[in-house]
């Protein structure tokens, strides 16, 4: 099997900086708003998310 093309790992890089740059920026929208979908994620009863009121 020959080597892949250069191209072919810049377009791997690319997908993944962008998978990743929109999960972090869903991920950082919904902490804002205190919405945590996995439960253990939550903060304790009685504290306010880190970025609570930002």
């Amino acid at each position: 099997m020959p080597p892949l093309a250069g191209e072919y790992w810049l377009t791997v890089a690319v997908i993944l900086l962008t998978g990743h740059t929109v999960d972090a920026a869903m991920t950082y929208n919904f902490a804002r708003k205190g919405h945590y979908p996995h439960g253990s994620a939550q903060p304790a009863a009685g504290q306010q998310p880190r970025l609570a009121g930002r």
